[in-house]
């Protein structure tokens, strides 16, 4: 089984991310060199690397209410993740910066990589999930989720989801702000458990 991830609707216009699962023999055909990627331009492309290269089971939506700022791989650890904003205004970083983000995380950067902070992060992949001192559980569609609260240096509230199906873990990092609250992320993640 594959698993779409796809953008859904929750509260007030707030927007995030949810998997559904689509058939095993649907190939998606990409225009570019998968063996050796350098960037990606579209969400397709890099979809289709994850997919026929990682050989994973995710793929990562566009959405015309949800930007995708970046999709990357961590090399040699079978995850993948996206960030998604509300906005993605600025341009993307210079190829010498994204070298540097790449050699520093130990990443590669499949598409985009903007000059934003993303509202939402989703990671994927096996054993990822970290569950820290404070954190608690919740039961939520049927699933146990680890839930994790905190700030950031900036003084953000953000919180963590973390769940697993299958091989994979799902862990899900919310920006808390006036549009994302606990609440729209809690029915997120149930709408995320549940497609």
């Amino acid at each position: 089984m594959r698993l779409h991830v796809r953008v859904a609707g929750i509260g007030c216009s707030l927007l995030l991310v949810a998997c559904a699962p689509v058939a095993d023999d649907e190939e998606l055909e990409p225009d570019v060199d998968l063996e050796n990627p350098e960037m990606y331009d579209s969400v397709a492309d890099a979809n289709s690397h994850i997919q026929n290269i990682l050989e994973m089971n995710v793929s990562f939506p566009e959405s015309d209410q949800l930007d995708v700022a970046y999709i990357s791989s961590a090399e040699g650890r079978g995850v993948v993740e996206a960030g998604y904003s509300e906005t993605v205004d600025g341009e993307s970083y210079s190829d010498e910066e994204i070298e540097e983000l790449e050699e520093t995380g130990g990443v590669q950067y499949l598409y985009g990589v903007y000059d934003t902070t993303p509202d939402i992060r989703v990671e994927v992949g096996p054993e990822i999930a970290d569950e820290g001192n404070d954190v608690s559980e919740e039961e939520i569609a049927g699933t146990t989720v680890f839930i994790e609260e905190n700030e950031q240096e900036g003084g953000d509230p953000y919180v963590v989801h973390s769940f697993e199906v299958g091989d994979y873990d799902y862990v899900l990092h919310y920006v808390l702000t006036d549009s994302l609250t606990e609440d729209d992320a809690v029915d997120f993640t149930a709408s995320f458990i549940e497609s």
